[in-house]
C-alpha cells in the first residue's frame, strides 16, 4: 500500500488500539442484529439495513452518497453512516448519517506524566513522513527562511503507491517536476540545495515524539486535508490533537475553519481566529510568519493550563467511548427504521 515503511510514533499504537476494539464493538452489535457492516465504503448494501463506519479519513463528498441513494432506492436497502467528522450533510431518504466528532478525542493519548522542558532547546518540531507537492512546498520554505536547523524536521518521503511507486530522492525529483514547484520563486533553488539531503530528519528516531514535542516552542502540525476545499465536512488527524495536548504552541495548517469546530467540542486553542478562514496559501504564509518572527508571547503557566484541558477533555471522551453502552443509540435508530 505504501512505498516504505511506516515510523510510528508509540502513541500511534495507543488510539489504534483503542480504534480496533471501536470497530470490533460495533461489528459484533450489527452482526448479532442481522446488519451488514463496514469500514468505510468496503461492502455496503449487502443487507436490506447497512452501516459503515467511516473513522480516521475525511468522508467522501455528498454526491457520492447521493449516487448511493439512489442504489439503495433500487434495491429496498438503507445505509446508515457513522463517522468521526464535522459534517453539515442532510440526511437522504436511504442514506442517513451519524456524526459523533468527539471521536477525535481517540487521539488524546497522553496524561499529565508527559515531561515538558521549560525551556525548550528548539524553536518548534514539524514531522513531515508522507508527502505531496503541499508538504514538499513547506520543506522549500522552511529550508528558506533559514528555520530548519532551528527545529525538529523530518521529511520522510511516505507515500502510497498509488500516488507513485517510487522512493527517496526519485519521488523528491518526480513531485518537483510534476508540480511544476521550479515555478514558485526560488523553489528551484531549494530544491536542488535540499536534494543530496532528502529523506531529511535531523533528530534520532525513537518512535517517541513526545520528547521532541516537549522540548519546542512550537508545534506546526500539516493537516492531510488542509488543502481541501470541502465546507461540509471536516476531518482532524492525530497530529494536529496531539499538539493540542501539550504546552509547545499549536501552529495549524488545516482545512478551512477546523479550529471553529474543534472548539465546538471543547478543544482549548489559541491565535488561530483569523488564520482558520483564510486560503490555504495564505495559511500556510501566515503560520511561517508567526514561526520565523517567533511571534506569540505567552506564558509557561497559559499553554500548560490549555493543553491540560484538552488532555482532561480527551480522557473524558475515552471513557465515554469505552462503555459497553456507546453504540446503543446508534443501533436503536437503525433498528428502528
Amino acid at each position: 500500500m505504501f512505498n516504505q515503511a511506516e515510523v510510528d510514533s508509540k502513541d500511534q499504537h495507543i488510539w489504534r488500539n483503542e480504534r480496533s476494539d471501536l470497530i470490533s464493538r460495533l461489528r459484533q452489535l450489527c452482526n448479532k442484529n442481522s446488519i451488514a457492516f463496514s469500514i468505510h465504503t468496503g461492502n455496503i448494501l449487502a443487507n436490506k439495513k447497512n452501516v459503515a463506519f467511516w473513522p480516521g479519513d475525511l468522508l467522501n463528498p455528498y454526491e457520492y452518497y447521493q449516487e448511493l441513494n439512489k442504489i439503495c432506492s433500487d434495491k429496498n436497502a438503507i445505509l446508515f453512516v457513522l463517522t468521526d467528522n464535522f459534517i453539515t450533510f442532510e440526511d437522504l431518504e436511504f442514506v442517513r448519517f451519524h456524526s459523533d466528532p468527539k471521536l477525535h478525542f481517540l487521539f488524546c493519548s497522553f496524561t499529565n506524566d508527559n515531561k515538558t522542558n521549560l525551556n525548550p532547546s528548539k524553536l518548534y518540531n514539524c514531522f513531515i513522513q508522507r508527502v505531496c507537492s503541499v508538504r514538499q512546498s513547506w520543506f522549500y520554505f522552511l529550508y528558506l527562511r533559514q528555520l530548519l536547523d532551528k527545529g525538529y524536521v523530518s521529511f520522510l518521503l511516505k507515500q502510497l503507491r498509488s500516488y507513485s511507486e517510487l522512493t527517496g530522492i526519485d519521488l523528491f525529483d518526480f513531485i518537483h517536476s510534476k508540480y511544476e514547484l521550479g515555478n514558485v520563486p526560488r523553489f528551484e533553488e531549494a530544491y536542488h540545495l535540499l536534494r543530496p539531503m532528502v529523506p531529511y530528519c535531523n533528530f534520532i528516531e525513537n518512535a517517541d515524539l513526545s520528547h521532541y514535542i516537549a522540548d519546542s516552542k512550537y508545534s506546526l502540525v500539516l493537516e492531510t486535508y488542509a488543502t481541501d476545499p470541502a465546507t461540509d465536512r471536516w476531518f482532524v488527524g492525530e497530529k494536529a490533537i496531539r499538539a493540542l495536548c501539550f504546552p509547545a504552541i499549536p501552529l495549524l495548517f488545516m482545512q478551512t475553519g477546523t479550529v471553529e469546530k474543534l472548539r465546538t467540542i471543547g478543544f482549548e486553542i489559541d491565535y488561530h481566529d483569523q488564520i482558520d478562514q483564510l486560503s490555504w496559501v495564505d495559511r500556510q504564509r501566515c503560520l511561517l510568519d508567526l514561526l520565523e518572527n517567533d511571534a506569540i508571547d505567552t506564558s509557561y503557566k497559559h499553554n500548560y493550563n490549555r493543553a491540560m484541558h484538552n488532555r482532561a477533555i480527551g480522557s473524558a471522551g475515552k471513557h465515554r467511548f469505552q462503555n459497553s453502552d456507546y453504540f446503543d443509540e446508534f443501533i436503536t435508530k437503525v433498528l428502528e427504521h
